[in-house]
């Protein structure tokens, strides 16, 4: 009996450890854009390759809350990567703009380089 139960509680550890996934289900604060909205990247739904890669951003502002979707790239021969929001916002990702560059940073710590 002791033997059955020791193989019932192996194969449900098996089973349960098997199917646990790495999954990163958390909001980082990025900053503050210029019309005062909080933004806020949200780890899961960050996808892709390090050179190109999308994720949302959750803006918040008096409890009014927007969602922003971004797209980052490496593009042949430049210096930084590049942006593009569903906003219609786009350019570099360097110093100028800090609230983009904490997302690509944050969002990069899910890549392994």
């Amino acid at each position: 009996m002791k033997k059955i139960l020791s193989v019932i509680i192996l194969i449900t550890a098996i089973i349960f450890v098997s199917g646990q996934e790495k999954v990163f289900a958390y909001d980082v604060y990025c900053g503050t854009y210029s019309d005062g909205n909080a933004a806020y990247l949200m780890t899961e739904t960050v996808s892709g390759v390090f050179y190109d890669f999308t994720c949302r951003v959750k803006a918040v502002k008096n409890r009014a809350v927007t969602y922003i979707n971004y797209r980052f790239q490496w593009t042949g021969g430049k210096s930084f990567p590049t942006f593009t929001n569903s906003q219609g916002f786009s350019g570099r990702v360097d110093e100028t703009v800090p609230v983009t560059s904490k997302i690509y940073s944050e969002a990069g710590k899910f890549f392994d380089f």
